[in-house]
């Protein structure tokens, strides 16, 4: 009887570890169709907010904002570039394009950097000097931006100057 009654017992033991396992399969899972879903309305609502923001609609820059906020590093170049044609207020607002350009640079990409340090380049930005453009410049050519190479060789000493020897 006592082995009998111990079968049962690892049975009993064995099912609650196989109930516990597909449950936390069945969690994982439906925490990865989440996880899913919201990459798809942050992407949608990107799209959204960079079409409506280019047509002037107050909601589009909202939308953009947000997701921006939230670490969407396209939105925060697309924020940017709206910023800089004026589709957010009615005119450019260089300063305001040059933060979100920072941000989305910061995170690695080149598109951003080249186009902060095509803001100070081209004197869009009270103050910059082209020191400024050659560290963005800089950032972008360490991420593999042609153009950003280009301007350093014509403007500077190529990618050397992006590492000033002591």
């Amino acid at each position: 009887m006592a082995t009998r009654t111990t079968t049962l017992l690892d049975r009993s033991a064995a099912c609650a570890m196989l109930l516990l396992l597909l449950f936390a399969g069945a969690a994982s899972a439906a925490q990865e169709h989440r996880t899913g879903i919201e990459a798809a309305m942050a992407q949608n609502a990107r799209a959204l907010g960079t079409q409506l923001v280019m047509r002037g609609d107050a909601r589009g820059s909202r939308l953009l904002r947000n997701a921006a906020a939230n670490g969407d590093i396209k939105a925060q170049y697309n924020l940017a570039v709206a910023y800089m044609k004026g589709a957010v207020h009615g005119v450019p607002q260089p300063r305001a394009a040059l933060l979100w350009y920072a941000e989305a640079a910061k995170a690695g990409f080149a598109p951003a950097a080249y186009n902060a340090g095509v803001l100070y380049a081209s004197q869009h930005i009270a103050g910059g000097t082209p020191l400024h453009a050659t560290y963005w410049m800089c950032q972008a050519a360490m991420l593999h931006h042609p153009r950003a190479r280009r301007w350093l060789d014509i403007h500077r000493n190529g990618l050397a100057s992006c590492h000033p020897s002591d």
